[in-house]
């Protein structure tokens, strides 16, 4: 049976007794009976994934039981083939009805439908260059023998492989060196890092129990030398092929990956992709704990395994309806880094007033944090009690607020219980016990302890929907971040009502937040387990808290403890190492930014590196200094990311400019090389054309000097379109000079300072006849020109261009002229520069909000 795609793209269906095969171009999906016993292959382009099967994970006492894939008895292998479309794509659906036990002659069983989608079109690839196969998997049980009703389920494992198959990442006649071979490490929540790991490395769990409730998934039932939460990436960073495992349903159970070393010849010794069911009885699962979360299987030959990883978790976000992603990004002001607890209604005031006579610095947002409360636990929704620093309360403060023509938000931690609340007191049963009925400790801060709630009780999430709605109804506040929400997904905890995952606990309460809130309000997640919260969350902070020093405690926090410390080095790394969730499953909180010299402990080229990060992370963009003791040349540098990046325009302008309508994203070029990553780039497309903007960054503490092909610094998908001998002007933004005119295959070196970056813009040398200036950069924008150009008319003497953005700010445009020749500019205020043959102009700029400029010359 052959069937061809829109692309002319043919897929082959092969079947006979003991196996079944897809083809397509150099893919193959294959199925495979082995008497009685179930497999599954991928192949592309001479590497594969061999004998996977998957399993049900039964749980006896301590010890978990795999039960794995048979045909039922006297059955013969015909799955059920079918084509299907769906909102990732379309192609080919295979079901098996099999029953799961432990061996074929084992009498206990569990009948279960297996099914396969094998992707023959993705409806709107965002990320992908090349064709990769994406083949997803989930097993949904049918029916449970009575006298198994009593067995507790651990877990679904759509890929399990225990001593048997291989993953082969070299091609098939050579030898694939094990210490190639790296895993990518996801964490499980908002403050979570994430890691590279490598041969000699295993994942850093923390010895310290209170590190792991906060820190980590906590289940250490099933171990693993590597692991990693909802997806990974592991690579061959020799071959540049890759596996990109990921889950792409994400709302019912927490999923994870589990590796040991591969050998020589690239057998496996271990490797698991699961998702957790806690546990629960069978007869017990409520019908969305019947089925595993849906894993998407693919691999890469061209090295961009990032660019699939995008791809899978935008799929989690298509079948998540995730919404406002292409909404503006939030810029705004938050009282936490500065003010801390100690913030007062006063505090607030004087910031606003602030902002409300310098609308140069374009926020839309005053946010209060945590400090306004009589305690934890003690949030005023139903006795309107505040602490004495806040007399006027919340409700009025918002009027302020929204009367200066701002959005008002807040923060909160609905989750937490504590002995001394008021909650406690009237409800000492919605606290999170152990089986044994002992009350768990959740986290430790503030000088006390802090419990978790028990949100299988109806009464408790009624609760939760309250704080959602007096914030937004009663007090009219327009956005609020919620925090500490991993508190209610304890392992150890007993829930009331036990049908429930821990999934499902966190998903029930960010759902009643988010209904008390209503759609208007803006919700931001934080301290939050990641995967059940797409969807339901518009905003999520991906790393952990920043602070005005690049490091603290660092050696001890991280290497003895691995619980990370507040710092902007965590902070930056976790940004750019977790950019693909950004506008996939959520807008990304990279935290603030602080760019004060009062009360911080930065350097310069640190408060640089934090600017350029946050500006090519297209990221939520929140201050957080008492802005009006900030030097104004430090005020225009927050100006430089103001508004953040907006992806409606890049494809705006795409559109308008008829060129290919791929979005712009930002890609750490070297996440899968590096444990830092040090190479972050992205590409803008302006009315000049597309430019490749690529930050260098030195995470050590000394001066580094280092050289790179230009090649390496630019995206895979992006060189396709370019030619060999495609030459490139590199322009330095931060020191405002041309670094040199190169080809893809010659080396740029860079001297980079500590904890600093070079940041340059990429910029396509093509020479026009008549020749005209070729645009370099504006400073306007930390973007380099993707925000603030909006349109350019040129003939052979002369470009009119306009300018706009918010407010009023300095910088300057840069051109390249390949030939000396006579210039003039408008605004009577233009420089040049002799570089080689040419020349480089610069013209300095006072932007109010619009301006067009023309810049003429003489042949």
């Amino acid at each position: 049976m052959n069937t061809q795609d829109k692309n002319g793209i043919k897929t082959k269906i092969n079947e006979d007794t003991n196996n079944i095969t897809f083809k397509r171009n150099s893919q193959m999906f294959e199925l495979k009976n082995t008497n009685d016993f179930l497999t599954f292959s991928l192949f592309d382009n001479g590497i594969s994934l061999k004998d996977g099967t998957s399993a049900l994970l039964i749980r006896e006492g301590k010890k978990i039981s795999p039960w794995f894939p048979f045909l039922m008895k006297n059955e013969k292998f015909i799955p059920k083939k079918t084509k299907f479309s769906d909102s990732i794509g379309s192609g080919f659906q295979i079901d098996i009805k099999c029953n799961f036990s432990q061996n074929s002659e084992e009498p206990s069983k569990i009948l279960c439908l297996w099914q396969f989608k094998f992707y023959e079109n993705i409806q709107q690839p965002k990320f992908v260059h090349s064709q990769v196969p994406f083949v997803s998997i989930q097993i949904k049980i049918v029916s449970v023998p009575p006298n198994h009703n009593s067995l507790p389920l651990f877990g679904f494992a759509p890929l399990y492989m225990k001593d048997r198959g291989k993953l082969l990442l070299s091609s098939e006649d050579s030898i694939q060196n094990p210490r190639n071979i790296t895993f990518y490490s996801n964490g499980w929540q908002s403050w979570s890092m994430n890691y590279l790991l490598g041969y000699s490395d295993k994942y850093p769990s923390s010895f310290v129990k209170l590190g792991r409730k906060v820190l980590e998934n906590q289940d250490k039932t099933l171990k693993g030398r590597f692991q990693s939460e909802f997806h990974t990436v592991i690579s061959d960073n020799v071959s540049h092929s890759s596996l990109i495992l990921g889950f792409i349903t994400l709302k019912d159970q927490f999923s994870r990956i589990l590796m040991d070393r591969l050998d020589s010849m690239g057998k496996i010794k271990w490797l698991c992709a699961y998702s957790q069911t806690d546990s629960i009885k069978l007869c017990d699962l409520n019908k969305d704990l019947m089925s595993s979360e849906v894993l998407m299987i693919s691999l890469a030959k061209s090295p961009e395994p990032y660019e699939v990883l995008y791809e899978i978790c935008n799929f989690g976000g298509i079948l998540a309806e995730v919404k406002n992603l292409q909404k503006d990004v939030s810029s705004g002001w938050c009282s936490w880094y500065y003010y801390y607890t100690k913030v007062t209604e006063q505090d607030v005031l004087s910031n606003l007033e602030y902002f409300k006579q310098h609308k140069d610095l374009d926020i839309s947002l005053i946010q209060l944090d945590d400090g306004y409360q009589t305690g934890i636990a003690e949030w005023g929704i139903y006795n309107e009690k505040f602490n004495s620093k806040f007399p006027h309360g919340l409700k009025w403060l918002a009027e302020q607020i929204h009367n200066s023509g701002f959005k008002a938000g807040l923060w909160v931690a609905p989750f937490f219980i504590t002995k001394k609340s008021n909650l406690f007191q009237n409800h000492p049963d919605w606290l999170l016990r152990t089986e044994n009925n002992r009350k768990i400790i959740a986290n430790n801060n503030w000088g006390f302890f802090q419990y978790g709630l028990d949100l299988s009780i109806d009464e408790a999430v009624e609760y939760i929907e309250d704080i959602g709605k007096t914030v937004s109804e009663k007090w009219k506040f327009d956005f609020l971040k919620i925090d500490f929400i991993f508190a209610s997904e304890l392992i150890e905890a007993r829930y009331k009502n036990p049908i429930y995952s821990r999934a499902q606990i966190l998903r029930r309460g960010v759902e009643a937040i988010r209904k008390g809130l209503g759609d208007k309000c803006t919700l931001l997640g934080c301290g939050a387990p990641l995967g059940p919260c797409v969807g339901l969350v518009d905003v999520m902070r991906v790393g952990p808290d920043t602070a005005a020093e690049w490091t603290h405690l660092e050696p001890i926090m991280e290497k003895f403890a691995t619980v990370v410390s507040c710092n902007l080095k965590a902070a930056l790394r976790s940004t750019i190492q977790r950019s693909y969730l950004h506008q996939t499953w959520w807008i990304n909180d990279p935290d603030c930014v602080v760019v004060r010299e009062n009360k911080s402990k930065l350097t310069y080229d640190e408060i640089i590196l934090q600017i350029t990060v946050f500006g090519l992370s297209g990221g939520q963009f929140l201050i957080s200094d008492d802005e009006k003791l900030v030097h104004p040349h430090r005020i225009e540098l927050l100006k430089r990311l103001s508004p953040p990046f907006s992806r409606n325009y890049c494809e705006n302008e795409q559109m308008k400019y008829n060129v290919s309508s791929q979005i712009s994203y930002a890609v750490p070029l070297d996440i899968f090389f590096e444990n830092l990553p040090t190479l972050y780039t992205r590409t803008i497309f302006t009315p000049f054309g597309q430019r490749h903007l690529t930050s260098i960054i030195n995470w050590s503490n000394k001066n580094q000097i280092r050289s790179f092909k230009l090649s390496q610094l630019i995206t895979y998908k992006d060189l396709q379109n370019y030619k060999h001998n495609q030459k490139f002007i590199i322009f330095n933004y931060w020191k405002e000079i041309i670094e040199g005119i190169y080809d893809l295959e010659d080396e740029i070196e860079l001297e980079i300072s500590p904890h600093g970056c070079e940041y340059i813009a990429i910029v396509p040398y093509i020479l026009h006849e008549p020749r005209v200036p070729i645009f370099l950069s504006s400073t306007l924008h930390i973007l380099q020109g993707g925000q603030e150009i909006k349109q350019v008319d040129n003939n052979h003497k002369k470009i009119r261009i306009t300018l706009e953005l918010p407010g009023s700010r300095t910088g300057a445009l840069f051109f390249f002229s390949p030939d000396v020749k006579k210039y003039a500019c408008s605004t009577n205020n233009l420089s040049e520069i002799t570089y080689k043959t040419g020349l480089v102009l610069k013209i300095p700029l006072q932007l109010k909000e619009k301006q067009a400029i023309s810049l003429d010359w003489d042949e």
